[in-house]
């Protein structure tokens, strides 16, 4: 293993060389007339969004906050240092279009000036295009550079969105332009669909211009290109994507217009693809809106015509549609899913096809290559929040690829999956919300310490908090010792929101009342703040008797309540406590006549009846007993102190198990596993993050302040395994315990143990024991640990030993000996900031990611984690929102995300930039081949394009390859070429695909019933896997493949 190169968030323009470089203009102003209004115009875009003033240092600290700080940018501004003449400044421009639906952006193709497509004929204006005015009147007095505006100028109104050509007579004289500027497709462009129904129009905008005119616009009337059947009437527009001259589009919700378009600029043709046919439009694109309408053409249909979302890869284009998968291939055929369900999102990530599928619950499926798709295609693997790895959210809104990895988006989190199609179960996940991130986790079974805000936590005093919410309640199930026929005493500790509860009905503290013809008690407080209790005698009717006063407590205090009813003298009496001892009686002594309490199958609930979906009284809920008999037999208990990990909460006085529902367990360390094993926490610890958003550490351990939590690597036996943490630590001389895998009976330990802790002396250690701890083996640094810096830790447990790896780098490794095989006692867990016989603690130390699972890692997931965990902590790790929108930049491998109000950078697991876009709600996000940025939402969009030099030949995907020999073994059994297991070959190809392989100077032949075939384990690893074994001395010789921006 080597030492991980971990990249830390930071950003990417160089705002130095941007204040030397406008300096340096300035010197030139004098020589070059354009020059001072040009950085007149870009400080002004600096004032604009970083709000500073038009100062030369703003200028870049504007550019430095804005949509253009990207590794591309500072490369060509490098690139520019010796020739400010061909220095292209950024373009970042706002056009005011409301109801902006989807983005897409082109880069040259280098087709675009040849042929003689219908639109390079179109009339068009002669005139300047004088920019952006409010109105045409001021538009006729522009007097720009000096020249009044004349007839055939061109402006584009900020205030209606559309570009018009001055007409007539000033000052009111004008026409809607359609058409501006080149006669060729622009070199660079970006597409914005905009609007519903006949009043949808898609636009090109030409990025080669600082002015970014509109170049084309299509609009949507009666038999109209855009509009195809009739009057278009659809209200939804999937992710357009340009490649190869042409614009692919689904629209979807409407029963005119919705369908798959193809918009091909370079063969000047238009066809949609329906359910039921495939159409040709009539005219050219240059009669786009001359309503010529559409002819059924040869060619095959799709599954649906409401097509949800399209992905186009190589000339292979996939429409999610609510009928099904289709796949357009190069030859023009189309193949379906076997599938008819209703498919959100698709996307081509490593030459496989993913989609999400809409179901209960959602799920990613693998449909593997598209050139191996055939007719009624099924997928070979699905992920769902079901599966290993399992995901956040049983609802998925869209799917993004990301740097060897793709994103799911969710209502409420981002998941981020490296799928590895040789194994699909050792994907790596790593989860991210709004205050939590993890790091990429493999199988995990546990990862505690993930959140973002900063504070004490507590476990003393525990509770329940139920929600407002008609799903939170706390239930058991129903039990011999809950039919309480005679007397009950039912006694409880709340802090409910508000004492008067919100709801116009009663408030239900608890109940046992599944449905109204299951009912036999309920403990309630009215809109009035008065306590009731209501008895079934037969479970259907019912009788309810209310306190004669209100219970007296104000809003924000803790509180006893209490009701008590002999089932002799049939007296119901109501009480209060503010310690849960000394009762005193509220109201008068009344009575609740039935004979008996109706001995019924239903479940206990607390805060609320029926499942928790009427009467909810929201707030904390500390405990809850239920006698048998005045001050008789405890039948139940709910207790929160009894919470010790997990889902649930198992009763240390009745034993029966209380289920929180949609509620928050106060003195719970939730675990971001996906197997919810919850930590509890004891004591108080404090969480503080190192920068602001990032992932928060616990510090504060002690002998009673510390974390427990389930044993991540119980029934772990002899197989494999991984233990992760960070921490910093400062020197104190002492054992500084992080995670403790084990169970200690106060004598000493019993069964098997794991430990990760700093010495007294500063070493980083690892101990392994399966021996009651009578001997262990362990795994050490070589140097102090104990120095306050931040370090990461991943122990792998292999079949031969132990790997302590520190940073990215391996410290140690140790045989396992006889302690290999770890057989932990069922009562062992998972202690963090303390160690098991409680004469270790974390005094000086603050810990972050405790987590582990059963599986091997490889090193470039073990550097990976490293990486990840770094960047979590010293970067921002949380989401100011969650994005509806998310699109990948291969450039700077980042994936940027759009919400209503903020656009945030993705890279390496840290957000390293998070600003308000201001372009309004359901916004959505396009990147372009040069990391132009595309932003549209309900009221505006916004594109940057960075900055460039005409001089330099722009960055473009190269091809590179490389030869690797695999000497012939003389004995050996070997099919796979590298050896996945084998980190050094590994390393050696990572992110190079096998082109050719030969065996022995042999060609051979890929496919599933050839020579051999490709694994694909996911992060760029590659394996040639042969169907026969090569014999025994041959050399095998592969040709490997990548891409590269050069």
């Amino acid at each position: 293993m080597t030492q991980a190169s971990l990249l830390k968030p930071t950003r990417k323009t160089d705002a130095k060389y941007l204040r030397d470089q406008v300096q340096l203009a300035e010197q030139h102003k004098t020589s070059a007339a354009g020059s001072a209004d040009t950085a007149t115009t870009q400080a002004g875009i600096a004032t604009t969004k970083a709000n500073e003033t038009v100062a030369t240092a703003s200028l870049a600290e504007g550019y430095k906050d804005s949509s253009l700080t990207n590794a591309q940018a500072a490369a060509a501004a490098v690139a520019s240092i010796g020739d400010v003449s061909a220095r292209v400044m950024p373009i970042l421009k706002e056009r005011g279009i409301s109801n902006i639906k989807a983005i897409a952006l082109k880069g040259a193709e280098g087709w675009e000036k040849q042929g003689n497509q219908s639109y390079k004929s179109e009339v068009r204006p002669a005139g300047r295009h004088l920019g952006d005015y409010a109105s045409v009147q001021d538009a006729w007095a522009a007097n720009k550079d000096g020249v009044a505006s004349v007839v055939g100028d061109v402006y584009f109104d900020t205030v209606l969105g559309r570009q018009y050509q001055l007409y007539g007579t000033s000052p009111n004289g004008r026409l809607q332009n359609y058409r501006y500027g080149s006669d060729h497709l622009p070199l660079e462009a970006m597409f914005v669909v905009s609007g519903t129904g006949t009043n949808t129009r898609l636009m090109i905008f030409d990025l080669t211009d600082p002015i970014v005119p509109l170049w084309m616009e299509f609009e949507a009337d009666n038999a109209d290109l855009l509009a195809a059947a009739g009057s278009a009437n659809f209200s939804g527009v999937s992710n357009p994507v340009f490649a190869e001259g042409e614009l692919v589009v689904g629209f979807n919700t409407g029963a005119n217009g919705s369908g798959l378009r193809r918009i091909n600029f370079k063969n000047d043709t238009a066809f949609t693809y329906t359910a039921t046919a495939k159409y040709q439009y009539a005219g050219s694109i240059r009669e786009r809106n001359n309503g010529r309408g559409y002819k059924v053409t040869a060619g095959a249909d799709i599954a649906h015509q409401y097509v949800n979302g399209v992905a186009v890869v190589d000339g292979y284009i996939a429409a999610a549609t609510d009928g099904g998968l289709s796949v357009i291939k190069p030859d023009g055929t189309v193949v379906k899913s076997s599938s008819s369900g209703e498919f959100e999102a698709a996307a081509f990530h490593n030459g496989r096809l993913f989609a999400i599928r809409n179901g209960t619950p959602n799920g990613v499926w693998d449909f593997g290559q598209p050139e191996k798709l055939e007719s009624s295609f099924t997928p070979v693997n699905t992920w769902t929040n079901a599966t290993v790895p399992g995901l956040s959210a049983s609802t998925l809104r869209d799917i993004s690829n990301g740097c060897d990895s793709f994103l799911l988006l969710s209502d409420s989190t981002i998941d981020q999956l490296w799928p590895n199609p040789a194994d699909y179960q050792s994907s790596l996940i790593s989860r991210r919300g709004e205050n939590y991130a993890t790091p990429p986790m493999k199988k995990p079974e546990l990862m505690l310490i993930c959140g973002t805000d900063g504070g004490a936590i507590s476990g003393v005093n525990p509770s329940v908090y139920l929600i407002s919410s008609t799903t939170s309640y706390i239930t058991t199930p129903n039990s011999v010792a809950s039919q309480i026929t005679g007397s009950i005493d039912i006694r409880v500790h709340i802090k409910p929101d508000y004492w008067i509860p919100s709801e116009s009905v009663n408030g239900v503290i608890l109940s046992k009342e599944s449905d109204p013809s299951l009912r036999a008690y309920r403990f309630a407080i009215s809109d009035a703040g008065i306590l009731s209790l209501m008895l079934s005698p037969d479970g259907s009717s019912s009788v309810n008797v209310a306190c004669s006063a209100p219970v007296g407590f104000s809003d924000g205090d803790d509180g006893w309540l209490r009701v008590t009813w002999d089932s002799s003298t049939k007296n119901i009496e109501f009480f209060t406590s503010t310690d849960g001892s000394a009762w005193t009686q509220l109201g008068i002594t009344d009575t609740l006549n039935v004979a008996s309490i109706a001995a019924i199958n239903s479940r206990v609930d607390i805060g609320g009846r029926f499942g928790g979906t009427i009467g909810r009284y929201e707030g904390e809920y500390y405990k809850v007993e239920i006698y048998d008999g005045i001050d008789g037999t405890l039948a139940l208990s709910f207790d929160a102190e009894d919470y010790n990990g997990g889902t649930t909460i198992t009763s240390s006085a009745t034993g029966e198990v209380w289920t929180p529902v949609v509620a928050t367990i106060s003195n719970q360390s939730a675990d971001y596993s996906g197997k919810s094993a919850n930590g509890r926490i004891n004591g108080t610890l404090t969480a503080t993050a190192l920068t602001v958003g990032g992932v928060a550490g616990l510090s504060g351990f002690t002998t009673g302040n510390y974390l427990e939590a389930p044993n991540p690597w119980d029934g772990i036996g002899t197989g494999e395994g991984w233990l992760a943490c960070a921490f910093k630590c400062t020197s104190s001389g002492d054992v500084e315990s992080f995670i403790d895998l084990a169970y200690h009976n106060g004598s000493g330990y019993v069964d098997s143990r794991a430990w990760i802790s700093v010495s007294g002396d500063g070493y980083l250690q690892f101990v392994a024991s399966s021996n009651d701890y009578a001997s262990y083996v362990i795994a050490n640094s070589d140097s102090f640990y104990d120095d306050g810096l931040l370090h990461t830790v991943v122990i792998i447990k292999t079949t031969e030993g132990y790997v302590l790896t520190c940073d990215g780098a391996v410290l140690d490794s140790v045989d396992n000996g006889s302690h290999g095989n770890l057989s932990f006692n069922a009562s062992a867990k998972t202690l963090i900031g303390k160690n098991w016989s409680g004469g270790a603690t974390a005094p000086n130390s603050t810990i972050w990611f405790a987590g582990g699972g059963q599986t091997a890692l490889s090193d470039v997931e073990v550097n990976l984690m490293h990486q990840h965990m770094r960047n979590l902590i010293e970067g921002k790790a949380s989401l100011d929102e969650i994005p509806t929108s998310a699109a990948y930049d291969p450039i700077r491998q980042a994936v940027e995300l759009v919400g209503d109000t903020y656009r945030q950078s993705l890279q390496d697991g840290a957000i390293t930039s998070s600003v308000e876009h201001g372009q309004g709600s359901s916004a959505t996000v396009a990147v372009g081949p040069r990391s132009e940025i595309g932003i549209g939402g309900s009221s505006s969009v916004e594109v940057s394009v960075p900055e460039r030099n005409l001089r330099d030949r722009p960055l473009s995907l190269v091809t590179e390859r490389r030869t690797v020999t695999y000497a012939g073994d003389a004995t050996g059994s070997r099919v796979l070429f590298p050896d996945p297991t084998n980190d050094a070959e590994v390393a050696e190809v990572i992110g190079w695909r096998p082109l050719l392989v030969y065996d022995d100077g042999v060609e051979q032949t890929k496919g599933d019933a050839d020579d051999y075939t490709i694994a694909d384990y996911g992060l760029g690893r590659y394996c040639v896997e042969f169907a026969t074994e090569p014999a025994d001395g041959n050399n095998v010789d592969i040709v490997f493949e990548r891409e590269v921006w050069k």
